[in-house]
């Protein structure tokens, strides 16, 4: 394994004929990477440039990045590893600082005795290469690797390590040894004072840009009794980001509450705020809600990226024939639509879609949300506060002198909201809304008891439409799985029928869970005359779940299976978020 390249200046430089490019393009020809055609016509296009060739060929799409990676390593006698099947080691990567590894677009893999081995994106980078062998006291091996994949090895093996740890040590030299009691009733100026101190600022910015970078939709600060944890949600579960000192517990809480636009002398009451900042090159909202616990104050921090209301109804993960009956529900002039689930089920992110679908500049469209999540171009929306008594119900009475066309709201949570709801859909109104339940079927025995009539309830509502998130396996790992059809009898094929389940070995890419993104798994209730006749005798939630199942509607768990079957996900997976 070379330890550097030494004609650098043929890769990358100014390109000559009878150079690396044509010795370059003829050796791709030759592994069946590109056509002649296509070579030939790559050379004439990139003529003069100065870009890597291997990076202009992945740039222009001419070939598979793995396969012109694996062949420019093959030529330039450097091995292709890829960072998705490799495990980094915490010590190792200690070696180079980040910055350098942002650099150079390099990340160190190993160590056997005097020598490292870094994966580089531009192998050639002789300075680079010069640079490491003076921080490494040694020799320097190389290898070729994606650019995409050092980026997030580096994200996520220095983002929770080395950049937290020299904040932390800055923070711990400027504070003392331990905190007093009277430390933790410092007066208001002095906690603002003490939040401005750079190392502060650089502490809750990492944090917050290393959430954005591994797609985190929550931060989660939870003071204990000797440190303090900070965990991202990520794909619904919950992961350990870092642990912090106690004593620097103290100046972090306030600092989010200015930025938040909290009180920060108060510390016995819960309060709520927003604040707003780009991240990771994305404009993101963050909703922030603290409570007192045993250890000080709970700080958690709802991630909402800009423009994720726009999402398309087919990008949700229903089924054609589900898609095709809620589309149907939402298009309809009056009515309820109504869409139920767990917390952090997507709901508020369907109803967003939906909107989406069937806005237009001929409709008045107004929204009650608690909180208002995202803003939506063309719509009107307001926000729940109960400080003034500006309730669901009471936004809706007033949005009913609005001459409004579709009204969102937000969630039913009482007896007087599922009313005016009701009544609002009767008299020529199209509502959409959510409601907290385990199933579609279950949302109308709720309705039941919070006192919608039968007979208003058969009247007004349109469909229900239950789901779930479930995580999808990561399409950088995904692998085939050894067990065969008959030993998992949920997925109900027929005798003889044979599926190949996938699951993911796990990766950089998917933090070595397996699992990379989410989708939604649904069953959506449509109000057939059967169900209506159903609901208009109060009938209770079994009666209506199996006459729905009757004229086929496919459940959460049906739902799920389908895509084990196609490969999407896993049954363990299914199994964990479906009864």
């Amino acid at each position: 394994m070379p330890s550097a390249i030494e004609t650098p200046e043929k890769a990358g430089g100014e390109r000559r004929e009878g150079s690396f490019a044509d010795r370059f393009c003829t050796f791709l020809v030759r592994q069946g990477v590109l056509t002649e055609q296509k070579a030939a016509e790559f050379q004439e296009s990139t003529r003069g440039s100065r870009e890597p060739l291997w990076k202009a060929l992945i740039s222009a799409g001419l070939g598979r990045e793995k396969d012109i990676l694996a062949a420019t390593g093959l030529l330039l006698n450097v091995p292709y590893v890829d960072l998705d099947r490799y495990t980094a080691d915490g010590k190792v990567t200690r070696l180079v600082p980040e910055t350098v590894a942002r650099k150079y677009r390099l990340f160190p893999l190993f160590k056997i005795k005097n020598t490292l081995t870094v994966a580089m994106a531009d192998p050639t980078d002789v300075v680079a290469l010069d640079d490491l062998k003076v921080r490494a006291g040694g020799e320097v091996q190389v290898v070729i690797s994606s650019e995409n994949q050092i980026l997030q090895a580096i994200d996520l093996h220095y983002g929770s390590d080395d950049s937290v740890r020299d904040i932390l040590r800055e923070l711990t030299t400027r504070r003392p040894a331990t905190a007093t009691p009277r430390e933790e009733e410092m007066e208001a100026s002095r906690l603002k004072a003490e939040t401005e101190g750079a190392p502060v600022i650089k502490l809750v910015n990492q944090v917050i840009q290393q959430a954005i970078r591994e797609r985190a939709t929550d931060i989660h600060i939870e003071p204990q009794e000797q440190a303090t944890l900070i965990r991202f949600r990520i794909d619904g579960v919950l992961h350990n980001y870092c642990t912090i000192p106690r004593k620097i517990f103290c100046p972090l809480v306030p600092r989010l509450k200015i930025m938040a636009g909290l009180n920060i002398t108060e510390r016995m009451r819960p309060q709520d705020g927003r604040f707003s900042l780009e991240a990771g090159g994305r404009e993101a909202d963050f909703r922030v809600a603290t409570v007192p616990v045993t250890f000080g104050e709970k700080i958690t921090i709802r991630i909402l990226e800009k423009g994720a209301s726009t999402r398309n109804l087919k990008e949700l993960g229903m089924s054609e024939s589900d898609l095709a009956g809620f589309v149907r529900a939402i298009s309809e002039p009056h009515g309820v639509v109504i869409v139920t689930g767990p917390t952090g089920s997507g709901k508020t992110s369907t109803l967003y879609a939906a909107l989406n679908h069937i806005r237009s500049p001929e409709l008045n469209i107004l929204t009650v949300e608690d909180p208002r999540e995202y803003l939506f171009d063309g719509v009107s929306q307001a926000q729940v506060n109960p400080i003034v008594d500006f309730t669901f119900a009471g936004a809706l009475r007033s949005f009913l002198r609005h001459d409004p066309d579709i009204i969102m709201v937000g969630e039913i949570r009482d007896s007087e909201t599922a009313a005016i709801s009701t009544q609002a859909a009767i008299t020529g109104h199209l509502v959409l809304t959510t409601l907290h339940t385990g199933s579609a079927a279950g949302a109308i025995s709720r309705l039941f008891n919070m006192g919608v009539e039968p007979y208003m309830l058969s009247s007004s509502l349109l469909g229900v439409l239950g789901q779930r998130l479930i995580r999808m396996i990561c399409s950088h790992c995904k692998e085939p799985v050894d067990e065969r059809s008959e030993n998992v009898p949920e997925l109900g094929l027929p005798p003889g029928e044979r599926v190949q389940l996938q699951r993911g070995r796990g990766c950089v890419s998917c933090r070595f869970t397996g699992y990379l993104g989410r989708t939604g798994i649904f069953e959506y209730l449509p109000i057939s005359e059967r169900i209506r006749r159903h609901v208009l005798r109060g009938s209770p939630e079994a009666r209506i779940h199996r006459a729905a199942a009757d004229q086929g509607m496919t459940t959460l768990r049906m739902c799920g299976l389908a895509k084990v079957r196609e490969g999407i996900t896993t049954m363990e997976e299914v199994l964990r978020v479906s009864r």
